[in-house]
């Protein structure tokens, strides 16, 4: 039932009140989710590093946006008379888990002693170390890692003490040690370590975690202590023990275990003591257990190469099999240089005579076996593979904003598996970056200076590609520049392949703006000119951290982002910030009509005011369909020179002063904006045929009429056409002989405000023209930035969060739409026709909307 079917019921007719009080709480509601954005946005600005702040910044930002959401989910709940209870629940749960992370009562999967290795992030790397964490990251970066789990240092702090062992009193005795007194007492240490017997529950907790592995698989077990490449290297000083079966994994844990207390592990410590990490109360060891990459061949990348920065290349080492000799220097390696630039290509190659591979052995462990004389001195790696490697390792470094160091192993089916990444220890100097970047910029075009805003920091180089339609997000090329002319959520997606994000229209509170801190992809939005001036294929450096867009890569800015470390990540209240933003940011509702859109699936506040926000714009619109008895209420017909027979129905402010008490108003006299941009629009001539039109597709309006009768059928009684509008806010329902449109739009001044939802269906011909009449409609949508579902001849587009401008040009569109297809599907016999009333209702409207910015230059 339509907002028309209700009014005019004789004996139920809708109280005003009820009507003003549901389009205030949605205000309301808009208004908070507005502050939720906005708050969401400060928190992801500040992992820039630009921005000093405190705990109680932490716990006062978390407060402001917990009370902006609980409005958000009240206000919903006040509009539908308590039809989204389990929304308040889904609320209530990120509460909960953001409270925990704020009093330090963050719970670690399986009691404290395993954690799964793809919940493993840098803010648990307290309790998996900085090794696992970084393979955590990378896997949720969209990188292929194996599978596995972590066993946490908490789990080997309960390990020691449960065997009499006090590490950091060990390690205290240890460090006053040298030479063989201090071999004899690592030796003895660690052999008790290996004899211990593990707690039940810590056994319990394991087994748990190996039977979620599967069966018939054998593990790698390797080292992840506190510090481990992360502020220390400790690179060759702790153990890994490869090919393990199952039942032996606490051999290889407590081998691993001992490691710690090694001689060399000690005396590297006692060298540094006032690094993070290497202080004996900071002594931990986390072990990472992941499955056993059958590797043809496997190696070492590094994203620069250290012999010869200024070559800007990343270097690969490979060998055959595991990249076992390649990291310990034994054999035969082949070396490749590539430019760190896509696509990537091959600068070098030395193709070694590779003798010996290491291979797992049936037995257990590794085994050293001859190549096939045939593949000794064939290269071990095809261009292809290189290329897909160099462009893991840039995307490593683009997300850690670290040269990188990675292990790597490729399997039988071609893919690429990351072992492990650590940075790159290259000390180019600040400095001399600054002067190499100060000397280079200027020799390369500026194309966007100060345009938009910057919504994720970071400097990225890469090939444009446009992106705006489905088909080329199909296509889009990883390590390219995604330029798109609005930060839609659809393109959330591609966050990852892209080096860079450049959009006409957006704001740092978008949801893609949100993806992109989240992933750290460098993103300027709003720029207004970004898809007239980043041509497709132009290669191009974006530095969001000036806000400059540059043709052609430079290369000293790249590389100036990357030479020096960032100590503020290691904070305590960085962390914690990156520990509240992942329950507080990722948006994991992104498609209304998906079978997931709902309550129980928000696990985030960003899930919940998502939810909230599409199920009040629905509310609004329907809101009639209750039923409730009431007064009467203040409509108004218009006397337009069209037949449209159109009723306003007034809810505050839609109409001025002049129309009060009248039977009839003029357009003149309409106060709500969206009423005038659609009215007008229906107006412009040409738009609106009443009389008799021959069919000649030379005329803009020659497919809407075939017959004075015809016209008069559908038009001379055109329905039921109701307005329900206030000074921002319509809801349009158009009964048009056949066809019903109904259009919800709200506009303000405040961009995150705005928001058109438009309908159509029905038809007079069979549903094969009607679909294809729906078809015209959602390329016509989608050519003017509306997402679209189609169900058959039912067309449903949406579009929202953009300039107040840019959204008055969209209802024109829509305008223009109503005009345009009362009686088109009529004429639609073919498929072919339907591009050609596509383009040619492109070409007349682009026209009328030159000739509008033409006049107003």
């Amino acid at each position: 039932m339509g907002w028309g079917d209700y009014f005019f019921r004789p004996k139920k007719r809708r109280d005003i009140r009820h009507l003003k009080d549901v389009l205030n709480r949605f205000r309301e509601l808009i208004g908070l989710n507005n502050t939720a954005l906005e708050l969401i946005a400060d928190m992801g600005e500040k992992l820039s590093g630009d921005y000093v702040f405190d705990s109680q910044y932490l716990r006062q930002v978390t407060a402001d946006l917990e009370k902006a959401v609980q409005g958000v989910v009240h206000n919903l709940n006040a509009m539908s008379e308590g039809r989204y209870p389990k929304l308040l629940d889904a609320f209530e749960t990120a509460r909960a888990g953001v409270r925990a992370e704020l009093d330090g009562r963050r719970a670690v999967p399986g009691a404290g002693f395993v954690i799964r290795l793809d919940e493993a992030s840098q803010d648990l790397s307290d309790a998996t170390g900085e090794k696992m964490a970084t393979l955590g990251e990378l896997g949720r970066l969209g990188l292929k890692v194996p599978d596995g789990f972590v066993v946490t240092t908490h789990a080997c702090r309960t390990f020691l003490e449960s065997n009499g062992i006090d590490a950091e009193r060990a390690i205290e005795e240890l460090s006053s040690l040298a030479g063989e007194p201090l071999e004899k007492a690592s030796d003895a240490i660690r052999e008790r370590i290996r004899k211990g017997i593990p707690p039940p529950l810590l056994r319990k907790s394991v087994q748990e975690a190996l039977s979620r592995l599967g069966k018939g698989r054998t593990l790698a077990v390797r080292s992840s202590a506190l510090g481990e490449d992360g502020t220390l290297s400790f690179a060759g000083l702790y153990g890994t023990v490869l090919n393990v079966a199952p039942p032996r994994f606490f051999e290889a844990y407590q081998e691993v275990l001992s490691g710690l207390f090694g001689p060399q592990v000690v005396s590297y410590r006692a060298k540094q003591p006032r690094v993070a990490g290497a202080a004996p109360k900071e002594t931990g060891m986390a072990v990472g257990c992941m499955t056993m990459v059958p590797a043809r061949a496997g190696g070492v990348c590094y994203s620069l190469n250290p012999s010869s920065p200024e070559r800007e290349c990343i270097v690969i080492s490979a060998s055959w099999g595991l990249g076992k000799l390649v990291v310990e220097g034994e054999g035969g390696v082949d070396q490749f240089e590539l430019a760190r630039t896509a696509p990537h290509q091959v600068v070098s190659r030395r193709i070694a005579r590779k003798e010996r591979q290491c291979v797992l052995s049936r037995a257990g462990g590794v085994a050293l076996e001859p190549v096939p004389a045939e593949r000794q001195a064939v290269p071990c790696m095809s261009d292809e593979a290189l290329s897909r490697l160099a462009r893991i390792v840039v995307k490593t470094e683009a997300y850690f904003r670290r040269f990188q160091d990675v292990e790597w192993a490729l399997d039988e089916a071609g893919e690429i598996h990351v072992l492990q990444a650590r940075p790159l220890r290259i000390l180019l100097g600040k400095d001399r970056c600054r002067a190499d970047v100060a000397s280079a910029v200027g020799r390369y075009p500026v194309l966007l200076q100060g345009r938009g805003v910057v919504a994720c920091r970071g400097i990225a180089a890469g090939a444009v590609f446009h992106v705006a339609r489905e088909e080329d997000m199909r296509r889009f090329p990883a390590g390219a520049v995604l330029v798109a002319k609005h930060t839609s959520p659809r393109l959330s997606r591609l966050v990852c392949e892209a080096s860079a994000i450049v959009t006409g229209v957006g704001a740092v509170t978008g949801h893609l703006a949100t993806v992109a801190r989240e992933f750290r992809t460098p993103a300027i939005v709003d720029t207004g000119t970004a898809t007239r001036v980043l041509k497709p294929g132009m290669r191009v450096t974006v530095d969001a951290e000036e806000n400059i867009v540059y043709e052609g890569v430079v290369p000293e800015l790249i590389r100036a982002q990357l030479c020096v470390a960032d100590p503020y990540e290691d904070a305590v209240e960085f962390r914690l910030l990156r520990r509240l933003l992942r329950r507080i940011a990722p948006l994991h509702l992104t498609t209304p009509d998906s079978g997931d859109f709902r309550p129980e699936s928000c696990t985030t506040y960003h899930d919940v005011i998502r939810f909230a926000h599409e199920m009040a714009a629905t509310e609004i619109a329907t809101s009639l369909d209750a039923g409730r008895a009431g007064g009467e209420l203040p409509a108004v017909k218009l006397d337009l020179p069209i037949p449209l027979d159109l009723t306003v129905v007034d809810i505050g402010e839609g109409l001025n002063a002049a129309a009060a008490g009248k039977a009839k108003a003029r357009l003149e006299e309409v106060a709500c904006a969206p009423l005038r941009i659609m009215l007008e629009s229906l107006l412009e001539p040409g738009v609106w045929h009443s009389e008799p039109v021959d069919i000649d597709f030379g005329g803009f309006m020659s497919s809407l009429t075939r017959t004075a009768a015809m016209d008069a059928a559908s038009m001379g009684s055109a329905g039921r056409n109701i307005a329900i509008v206030s000074a921002n806010y319509m809801n349009l329902n158009l009964h048009l002989g056949y066809h019903f449109n109904m259009v919800d739009v709200y506009l303000s001044g405040v961009r995150n405000e705005n928001y058109i939802y438009f309908r159509f269906l029905g038809g007079v011909t069979d549903i094969t023209r009607r679909s294809r009449r729906a078809r015209l409609l959602a390329d016509i949508l989608e050519r003017n930035d509306f997402t679209v579902e189609m169900k058959g001849d039912l067309v449903v587009s949406r579009t929202k969060k953009m300039s107040t401008e840019e959204m008055e040009h969209r209802l024109r569109v829509l305008g223009y739409l109503v005009g345009f297809t009362r009686q088109l599907d009529v004429l639609l016999q073919t498929e072919e026709k339907v591009d050609e009333y596509v383009e040619l209702f492109e070409d007349r409207f682009l026209a009328r909307k030159r000739d509008r910015e033409e006049g107003s230059a």
